[in-house]
């Protein structure tokens, strides 16, 4: 049986940029983070726009090929079956977990009084702070396999001509030197949905329409990467190129076009949108290639953190928080302080 290392490894890569992400929000005057270090520095700020414009699509592309691969491998009584078990009890187990403690050390960081910290729970004012929290993406994902079921269902009542038809198309579009346009015109029209053309944080536990479909582009494109997977290899074309493109278009936003944007004649959110969808598809499809090139042989190494960084994910959190709080009140430069939280967090 195939094992796609190079795609496991991606999505591992993902899940562990999250730590990087989170543990550089709680030393960031910007970004929501139940900790904030008493010292900020805005040294690694760029980090943040930077990765949170391509993680999560990153990871959903690759939750939808191995969503794919499960169906097609299994068929869809195991792949519920899977999916309650891998996603559904971690997210409940792990929320009930994870969250409370997150809380408590919050308060305690907050106001630095055990008692005080108790009483937030006792005077049940943590009711206001319900959040999944960083687990969100798990929520999500059940909506997603929860649409893809259905969806599979109803294809395939669909006549085989229009089925073939549609997924001719597809295999055009991903054969194109223009595929990361051709692909990012469903994310530019998705993303003109934000209120600032970026992809915005779930505020709570409902999901919300606009950012489930924003990450169905991204699932629907990685299961039916699947279904095609005989052009895997033709991913690994321009990858280096698509890569470079990317961070050029970065760097040009924050330098050139952020500070006059609202001279460009167009609205601001559009112009995001733009460039921010293009920016996704480019990295998509960049990093994907240099994975499948440099990444397709088993490693023990990766393969230790494809098995792990997802319950390192999940736990995570808390931990950050406890060694950000430990460094506190050390005199160290905060900058240092970023690279041993994350190295004592991972």
């Amino acid at each position: 049986m195939q094992r796609y290392h190079a795609l496991d490894s991606l999505r591992a890569s993902m899940m562990l940029l999250g730590v990087w992400l989170h543990t550089v929000v709680g030393y960031s005057l910007d970004g929501g983070w139940p900790y904030k270090d008493p010292h900020p520095t805005a040294a690694f700020d760029w980090t943040l726009s930077l990765i949170h414009t391509f993680r999560m699509p990153v990871f959903m592309v690759m939750a939808g090929f191995f969503g794919a691969l499960l169906w097609v491998r299994r068929g869809d009584r195991a792949f519920a079956e899977n999916r309650i078990r891998r996603i559904l009890l971690p997210f409940v187990a792990g929320w009930l977990a994870v969250f409370p403690l997150a809380m408590f050390l919050s308060a305690w960081s907050k106001t630095g009084s055990l008692s005080s910290s108790a009483r937030f729970f006792t005077s049940g004012a943590f009711v206001e702070h319900l959040h999944p929290g960083h687990l969100w993406f798990l929520e999500y994902l059940l909506v997603l396999y929860a649409i893809a079921y259905a969806g599979v269902k109803l294809i395939e009542r669909l006549p085989s001509r229009l089925i073939g038809g549609g997924n001719r198309a597809f295999r055009r579009a991903l054969q194109s030197a223009w595929r990361p346009v051709i692909f990012a015109v469903p994310s530019f029209g998705v993303l003109c949905l934000m209120q600032g053309g970026y992809l915005e944080d779930p505020p709570g536990f409902v999901p919300v329409p606009r950012l489930v479909l924003a990450y169905l582009v991204p699932f629907a494109f990685g299961w039916l990467v699947y279904l095609n997977r005989d052009l895997l290899p033709i991913l690994e074309r321009r990858a280096w190129t698509h890569t470079a493109v990317a961070l050029a278009l970065f760097v040009a936003y924050g330098s050139v076009i952020a500070p006059h944007i609202d001279d460009l004649g167009l609205p601001p959110r559009v112009i995001v949108a733009g460039l921010g969808a293009l920016a996704v598809w480019l990295i998509t499809f960049g990093m994907t290639g240099l994975f499948l090139r440099y990444a397709s042989k088993e490693s023990p190494r990766w393969r230790y953190l494809s098995g792990g960084s997802y319950w390192m994910y999940i736990v995570h959190m808390p931990v950050v928080m406890a060694f950000q709080m430990m460094l506190g009140g050390v005199a160290i430069p905060t900058e240092a302080k970023i690279f041993i939280v994350v190295g004592l967090s991972a």
